[in-house]
């Protein structure tokens, strides 16, 4: 349901709200078990360094679907310092990603 709504308003909305509503739409993907689609958008969205996407393919990355899409260190250390609510969000993910599954993920980002 919530991906159809997704889809509804994707036609409606003007260019600057797609990036948006395609990130809306990979989590849709992610909650209904496509991971593999999800992922791919995310890799492919045309802000993939944001902070919001960077870290839902992180969240890929470190649930080891699509390993081939990684998200490289600097662009998950940007993101822990960008300004206002996405670096406090990059904060949050931070937190819940336990040096341990950091380590499984990354090896290199826990040295």
């Amino acid at each position: 349901m919530a991906g159809a709504i997704v889809s509804e308003a994707q036609e409606r909305a003007p260019a600057v709200w797609q990036p948006a509503i395609l990130n809306e739409k990979a989590a849709c993907l992610w909650a209904e078990g496509a991971v593999n689609e999800a992922s791919y958008l995310w890799q492919t969205h045309p802000l993939c360094d944001h902070p919001v996407i960077c870290f839902n393919r992180l969240l890929c990355q470190v649930f080891g679907r699509e390993a081939e899409h990684t998200v490289s260190q600097e662009t998950v250390r940007q993101a822990c310092h960008a300004p206002g609510s996405w670096g406090l969000l990059a904060q949050l993910y931070k937190l819940l990603l336990t040096p341990e599954v950091l380590a499984a993920a990354m090896p290199a980002a826990t040295q």
